[in-house]
């Protein structure tokens, strides 16, 4: 392998785990891949109509990574990745020695700040197990469960996504949509109906009542977007 095949497969990789590629419709994925990283092998170019495409983030800011809380996740396990690749291992921050498996056990979920913790985020674990102050505000633009928290969307609205008026799914909580009678999260929903590699449910997801981006809705009414 060469230095540049090298730099592609690494791109390749982080961009495919950021682009949820292997969270759904895995087979058509992996031929799809393997097809383009054989030309890259043979020094070839790839020839995939909108290969690149289909490798853009989810990641369009940085609040969109309170959107994945779920060990399960292709996207959480990413970012666990990355930052132990950028820090050549994962470090004990009471020591700073480097972690290994052999001799460690690290428990990701006391790693995240305590605000974080205390708003209740939606966990793979009982909040009820938790016991801490007030919750505190998170900085940034409201998402999803903050809308739906204060009334500005409901259960049950319906969405849709740009383009698609059509196919209308309904909001079945704050980060899920039923959709033909399944409950899809709602980015899953909206790379399928759309057939993108990824989604900004903000700026492609419509309101139907409204027949407006959900981003609109993020600022509260006396706060300007």
């Amino acid at each position: 392998m060469g230095e540049e095949q090298r730099r592609f497969v690494e791109f390749w990789y982080w961009a495919s785990v950021f682009a949820n590629r292997y969270s759904t419709a895995t087979n058509e994925v992996i031929i799809t891949d393997s097809q383009a990283l054989t030309q890259i092998a043979h020094g070839e170019r790839i020839v995939a109509r909108g290969y690149f495409r289909r490798l853009r983030s989810l990641i369009a800011e940085p609040s969109d990574l309170y959107s994945f809380t779920r060990r399960a996740s292709l996207t959480y396990r990413g970012v666990l990745n990355l930052l132990a690749y950028a820090a050549s291992g994962l470090h004990d921050w009471s020591s700073t020695r480097r972690i290994g498996l052999a001799t460690s056990d690290l428990d990701d979920h006391h790693i995240y700040p305590r605000a974080f913790i205390a708003s209740r985020p939606e966990l793979d674990i009982d909040n009820d197990e938790m016991e801490f102050d007030e919750p505190t505000r998170l900085s940034g633009r409201d998402r999803l469960p903050d809308m739906l928290a204060d009334g500005r969307v409901q259960l049950g609205d319906r969405v849709y996504a740009v383009g698609h008026p059509d196919k209308v799914a309904t909001i079945a909580s704050s980060n899920e949509v039923t959709y033909e009678g399944r409950r899809l999260a709602i980015n899953a929903w909206g790379q399928q109906v759309t057939g993108w590699a990824s989604i900004n449910i903000y700026a492609n997801v419509y309101l139907e009542r409204t027949s407006k981006p959900l981003g609109t809705l993020r600022a509260q009414p006396d706060q300007p977007e």
